[in-house]
């Protein structure tokens, strides 16, 4: 099954960026809740691209941690070399990033919540806390320098990976239509929505609920952000 993970993957990664340019349109980081919610309310055909580009991002998400269980199993890391494993080894945290920092351009209260607790605790790291923290999200609250990092600079590092490692510059035409119909047939029926500010019940993304728990228990948050680098290391240290 690695080779169609592998072909799904690639497809989603495309799915996903293609039609977050084509919600790049509509959306405005400055205001960032009020043109979602007018997509929403105002604009279907915007609100279904906006669905495919979630659920295509769901979909690449879930295939990357798949195939990287696809490669340790069968122990193929031995197989390219140490540089080409470190750039595969950092597309993780590049892809947790992307996933992140598209919660937070939601810019309703779970979103502005995420940048908050994420960018203190990147801030709290030793040495390169605080200028890791403003390079990555800015200062405030703002989702301009979000916004940026998002679609332009962690979008174009993991598309220069995935096409070294997939050795492709585009993915097959039939994993391609496979995930743009399956996500389009989501997305018309199922719409990630805003939290409305009222609801006390405020949640991260399901990927993070696991740290969110964590955040919630430790008064040290900057061991999350080093747990998380210790993760990577070991995958790349294998």
């Amino acid at each position: 099954h690695r080779p169609l993970r592998e072909a799904l993957l690639a497809a989603a990664f495309l799915v996903a960026a293609a039609t977050g340019v084509a919600v790049a349109v509509p959306y405005d980081p400055a205001a960032a809740y009020a043109s979602i919610a007018g997509m929403l309310v105002a604009s279907p055909g915007a609100a279904w691209l906006r669905n495919i580009h979630y659920w295509s991002a769901q979909a690449c998400f879930v295939l990357a941690l798949l195939h990287v269980w696809d490669h340790l199993r069968a122990r193929t890391e031995t197989l390219v070399s140490r540089g080409v494993w470190l750039r595969l080894t950092l597309t993780l945290p590049l892809l947790a990033f992307l996933m992140l920092s598209g919660f937070m351009l939601r810019g309703d209260s779970e979103g502005q919540q995420a940048l908050r607790i994420v960018a203190e605790a990147t801030s709290e790291v030793p040495l390169v806390g605080r200028l890791l923290a403003t390079l990555l999200f800015g200062a405030g609250e703002r989702l301009d320098l979000v916004y940026v990092q998002h679609a332009a600079t962690a979008t174009l590092a993991v598309w220069i990976f995935v096409i070294e490692h997939a050795r492709r510059v585009w993915p097959r035409v039939w994993a391609t239509l496979a995930v743009l119909v399956s996500t389009a047939i989501v997305g018309a029926f199922v719409s990630p929505g805003l939290h409305d500010g009222l609801d006390p019940i405020i949640k991260g993304p399901w990927y993070f609920l696991g740290l969110q728990e964590i955040l919630h228990w430790t008064a040290w948050p900057v061991a999350v952000v080093l747990a998380g680098l210790a993760v990577v290391g070991a995958v790349y240290a294998i």
